[in-house]
Formats: C-alpha cells, structure tokens, sequence
C-alpha cells in the first residue's frame, strides 16, 4: 500500500518551516512527501486543503491527524483501511483510534479526535469538513454525522485500539490556535445536514441510480427565503431549487435533537434559538482553486493512500 504524507501548515508557520527539512530527511525513500504552505486564516487549522490536494493527487483512503501525535503501534494504517473495507456497503464511514492524552473520557464523541475515510466521503461532501468549523468541532461533526444515523441504523463509525494496532498518544505541548468555540451552536444543525447527505448517497447508490453532486453542509441563523446572489433559490422546505450550472440547495429546519451534543434543555433551547436551520448546497468543485494555486493537475489514474498531517 502506497502513503503520500501531506504535511500542510500556515504560509507563516515558523515551527514547520524549522523543523521541515529534517522531517524531509527523515522519512523513507519509498514514501513521497512534501510540505503543503497555504494561504494563513486566523485560527483555522488547514485541513480541508490538505484533504482536497490529497484528493487531487489521487488518493484513495485519507487520514487527517495532528503533528503532536505519536502512533503506538505498527500496521494500523493496514487495519484502518480493512476496518473500513468491511463496513456495508464498504468504505462509507469513518475509523480511528483511541487517542491517549486527548478526549478519552469525552462523552461527545469517545475521544476519537482523528480520523481515516475513504474517497467516498469526498464523494459526498465537497469539504472534508463544514467551511464554517475552523477547528475545535470539526472531529466532533465528522464522527457525528456518521455515527447513530437515524437515517440509516449500519455501524459505520469503527474505533480500533491496542489490539488492532491503532492506538495514539497526544502529546500536547502549545495549541497555536485560540479554539472557536462559538461554532458549537453550529454542530447540531451541520450534524443534521451531514446525516441527511449521507442518506442520500446511500439510498441512491443502492438503487444503481447517480448520487446528485457533492454537499456542502451551512448552518443559518436565519434560513435564507429568497434567490442568492448567483441566482439559485433556496427553500424553508424540503423542496429544494435548482439554477444555474447545476447547482442545488436544499435546505431544512432544524428538527432532530443530536444525542450527546445537546445533553441539557439549555443547550438545546440556545442551539434553537441561535440556529433556525441548515441547508444542503450542491454546487460544482469548480469554484475551488486551491488545486490549480498550488500546482496539481489531474488526479492520477492509479489511487494512493495518503496522510494529511495538519498544524
């Protein structure tokens, strides 16, 4: 199995740049790797462009993991992608480990603060996580979305520990990053959106039929009403519009209560009243430019494995 480790860090983050040669030096003839420098946004951690340049360079299975972890055995990338393999249908979900140091007592989603899909989930979404989660929640809404499904009652979250060769250790030092932890209203209704889109996909690959374009998932405080800018509708309903060049919105209130993310009545009256709905919007990966910006052209005809490591 071949790895493409994808380093990816802010232009201006001095500790990658020190430390990127050695890091270089160090790793086998046999595994490419290379630095990824993008564009710095203020407290985002860069991991939905090291997943799309992963998936530019054609990458069949991605693992988004943290530069202050340390992997406690060997061969769990091997038993992550069989874990993945025996889900059904195959590869729709999500594995990890349990990390130790980090979240292992965390009732929101078991501690599992990394993770490994395969392409499908690209396949379904647009991003590898909601554009309006910076950092903190993006772990939380990735095992959520796929986890307890009220759409669709298969397994398709798999924790693995020290008898499956994956376990990992969080070795913390300093977070560069101030978490947003504003963006926690969010998670229950992108948690929605994600779980409706897996459905979607599911229903329409069981029947033969083509999935409709990938999603991209977006929180309202206030569900738009009328045409946006680029003169597509968009519904209060289940409805949904379509427009121009394809592309599709539909967009729900919020009506499920996610178990573990609002535990209390507090939480769940100020989600509601902070957040009305959200709304699924397909529209062509076209508008993303970071590829092109970045030198990638075509995905390969041959598929590879590929680790995104992001600060």
């Amino acid at each position: 199995m071949d790895c493409a480790p994808v380093p990816c860090a802010d232009d201006d983050d001095e500790t990658f740049r020190t430390h990127w040669p050695a890091i270089e030096a160090a790793a086998p003839a046999r595994i490419g790797i290379r630095m990824i420098l993008v564009p710095k946004v203020p407290n985002r951690v860069p991991s939905r462009e090291a997943a799309e340049c992963a998936r530019l360079d054609g990458a069949e299975y991605y693992h988004r993991t943290n530069d202050d972890i340390r992997y406690l055995s060997a061969g769990w990338l091997t038993a992550s992608v069989r874990a993945l393999r025996r889900l059904s249908p195959p590869n729709v979900g999500i594995v990890g480990p349990k990390v130790y140091g980090d979240g292992v007592t965390n009732k929101m989603h078991g501690g599992m603060t990394i993770d490994i899909v395969h392409r499908t989930h690209l396949r379904i979404f647009r991003e590898y996580y909601p554009l309006q989660l910076d950092n903190w929640y993006t772990d939380s809404w990735i095992v959520y979305v796929y986890v307890r499904n009220p759409f669709d009652r298969a397994k398709r979250v798999v924790k693995l520990g020290r008898a499956d060769n994956f376990s990992a250790m969080h070795a913390f030092e300093k977070r560069r990053y101030s978490p947003t932890k504003a963006h926690l209203k969010l998670l229950p209704a992108l948690t929605e959106c994600g779980r409706q889109a897996i459905s979607a996909y599911l229903n329409a690959t069981s029947t033969g039929s083509r999935p409709d374009g990938h999603v991209s998932c977006r929180a309202y405080q206030k569900l738009p009403m009328k045409p946006s800018s680029s003169s597509i509708g968009v519904s209060s309903s289940s409805a949904g519009t379509r427009g121009r060049g394809g592309a599709y919105h539909r967009c729900s209130r919020r009506k499920e209560i996610i178990g573990g993310l609002e535990m209390n009545i507090k939480d769940l009256q100020a989600n509601a009243m902070a957040i009305e709905g959200f709304c699924r919007e397909r529209e062509p990966r076209a508008n993303w430019t970071l590829g092109e910006q970045l030198g990638f052209g075509a995905p390969p005809r041959s598929t590879s494995t590929c680790t995104t490591e992001c600060a």
